[in-house]
Parts: structure tokens; sequence; C-alpha cells
């Protein structure tokens, strides 16, 4: 759950680099961090948000599923001890 948390955190900031990108190329906003190389395309960021997001999703649902097989296990082994 930590994981998928801190995942979000990055592709909100992802997302954030992104947008900035696109607003300094409509002139919108003052000069992107990176001018040159790859970082300096908005769409790389997109997709680094896009991607971490969807990593954080699956890692959360795993967590989620591994918690309630957990329970059902220890449900089902107070019930054998009654």
């Amino acid at each position: 759950m930590l994981a998928s948390s801190a995942l979000t955190l990055v592709s909100v900031g992802c997302g954030t680099f992104g947008l900035w990108r696109i607003g300094q190329d409509l002139s919108w906003t003052g000069n992107f961090v990176f001018q040159q190389g790859l970082l300096s395309h908005w769409q790389v960021w997109i997709g680094v948000a896009i991607g971490a997001q969807f990593i954080g999703w699956k890692l959360s649902r795993h967590a989620r599923i591994a918690t309630l097989d957990e329970r059902a296990a220890a449900s089902e082994q107070a019930i054998a001890n009654v």
C-alpha cells in the first residue's frame, strides 16, 4: 500500500511537469526546467504519469486482495478452533 501511495504522488508530479511543458508550448507559462533532451517533451511526462498511476493501481489492488485473503484465512482458523 505504501508503494501504491508513493506511485500516486510520482504520477501527480509527472503530470504536473507534463502540463507545465504543454503550457510553455502554448506560451501560457514560463520556461520549462528541461529545455532539451528526452525530458523536454510533454509526451514523456504524461506517459510516465499514466504508467506510474497504472502500476500504483495494480499494486493497490494486489494488496487489497492479499489482505482479504489473510482475513478469510484467519476467520477460517477461528471457526476451526471453535
